[in-house]
């Protein structure tokens, strides 16, 4: 899209109320050279409106919306929103997540070893190759790992458990941290990894049984800590010696309303990392929204051109980043095109 001329817009989806619509248009507008590749990359924008022009029977058709750039020019866009048929979906904050998320069925829905929508459209067998990757022929390692976001979800130890000392887990949700450690226990009840460790076994090479491997992560799993993405220190009121690696797989977009704070979250994860240590971040790409547990939550929309530069920006030097692109796009659950697994290291406090 170009300054003065109307065109689509594929990420825009129409809303019951024009405040909601406008809000998301300027936020949009804001963060719109990491969205549109041919709109004056260098220029920063800032949103000053998002006008309703048209509004029909099924909802808002046209919004102008309106950007201040750094050379004091104004540049409107005329915006046509062509397809109305599902509602925006506004930032699910940290008290949410800490209320109604429920970890057993999340599991379910996107780990499911047949059905589930990370194993049908390849990103978990994608992350757990780039993952054996990065902690083997990569050199990954180290004493102490610190698992931002770990979620109820232990596939993104598994190769981890191999090459540190030490690992941390830490989430905000208390609900995850307890379903982790009751999964590390090997609690009746609880999601069976069996499979997907196999894989990782497989991928070793070394003849380690599915057992043996738990135990391993058992053991290497030193804690489980609360921790606030949003806050300078992550683990506040703690203060840990800088440590050798972090990694958040699929956890930064779903805690960080726009771009901004985005990058912001990468510079708190930074402040716990040594210079020189290693930092790993998956995301799903150009996704607004998933469904679990009946629940849609809301995902920042990430690009890699935007990750590419949030993470330069942010001190890091990106070492492998590789983007794969989904083999299954029917689901109704988390509608993305895309996933980004990264590995950068830390070259300098920012």
């Amino acid at each position: 899209m170009q300054g003065g001329r109307e065109g689509s817009w594929k990420y825009a989806r129409s809303t019951k109320t024009v405040s909601t619509l406008t809000g998301w248009l300027n936020h949009m507008t804001s963060n719109l050279k990491y969205l549109a590749p041919n709109s004056r990359p260098q220029m920063s924008f800032q949103p000053i409106q998002g006008k309703i022009l048209q509004q029909g029977k099924r909802g808002i058709s046209r919004v102008l919306v309106s950007a201040k750039i750094k050379r004091k020019r104004i540049v409107t866009w005329g915006i046509r929103v062509d397809k109305m048929s599902s509602s925006l979906v506004t930032f699910t904050d940290k008290d949410t997540y800490q209320n109604i998320f429920d970890p057993e069925r999340y599991l379910h829905t996107y780990y499911n070893p047949k059905s589930g929508i990370f194993v049908v459209d390849g990103y978990l067998d994608f992350a757990l190759k780039k993952l054996h990757e990065y902690f083997t022929t990569r050199g990954v390692k180290g004493k102490t790992l610190i698992d931002i976001g770990q979620g109820p979800t232990m596939y993104q130890n598994l190769s981890a458990c191999e090459a540190f000392d030490e690992i941390i887990g830490a989430d905000y949700t208390d609900r995850n941290r307890e379903y982790y450690e009751r999964s590390l226990r090997n609690e009746p009840g609880t999601f069976d990894w069996s499979n997907l460790i196999q894989k990782v076994c497989d991928l070793e090479g070394k003849g380690t049984s599915v057992e043996e491997k738990k135990q391993k992560l058992k053991n290497t799993v030193k804690k489980t800590l609360k921790c606030d993405v949003l806050k300078s220190n992550p683990l506040e009121p703690l203060v840990l010696p800088k440590v050798d690696c972090v990694i958040s797989l699929g956890c930064l977009g779903y805690a960080c309303s726009d771009l901004d704070t985005y990058r912001n979250v990468l510079k708190n994860l930074s402040s716990l990392l040594k210079i020189g240590g290693n930092i790993i971040i998956a995301e799903v790409l150009n996704c607004n929204s998933y469904l679990s547990g009946g629940k849609r939550f809301f995902s920042l929309v990430l690009t890699e051109e935007f990750m590419r530069s949030a993470i330069t920006e942010m001190g890091f030097e990106i070492v492998d980043l590789e983007v794969s692109y989904r083999k299954y796009d029917k689901d109704q659950f988390c509608k993305y095109d895309s996933s980004l697994l990264v590995l950068a290291r830390k070259v300098r406090d920012v």
